[in-house]
């Protein structure tokens, strides 16, 4: 289903099955988290760029952009884009520390 705008002529696609309207400000990583959309080719990437590392992550890409500043997750360099290969970031989550409460270890 296709509806225009009253106020101008930019062209909106609703989604039945989330209730959304793609058009405007919606990014990628939403369309393809709840509306399914498969990416081109092989799912797993080599590298990826810092915003898809925050939501993997589930943190903000300033975060990302710390820990890349503090050296804890290694980056490459391509065409003046920074990416993160996909083993870097596989090292960095297995050497998280696991998410026991210290207060129930003391007692």
């Amino acid at each position: 289903m296709v509806a225009r705008s009253t106020k101008t002529s930019r062209k909106y696609e609703f989604f039945p099955v989330s209730g959304t309207v793609r058009g405007g400000n919606v990014s990628l990583v939403f369309e393809r988290e709840f509306l399914k959309i498969p990416e081109v080719g092989n799912c797993e990437r080599d590298l990826y760029p810092v915003n898809e590392v925050a939501y993997r992550l589930g943190i903000t890409a300033r975060k990302v952009w710390l820990l890349i500043s503090e050296g804890r997750i290694r980056t490459k360099r391509l065409d003046g884009r920074r990416l993160v290969p996909a083993d870097a970031l596989a090292e960095f989550i297995a050497g998280l520390p696991d998410g026991e409460d210290p207060k129930a270890n003391a007692a």
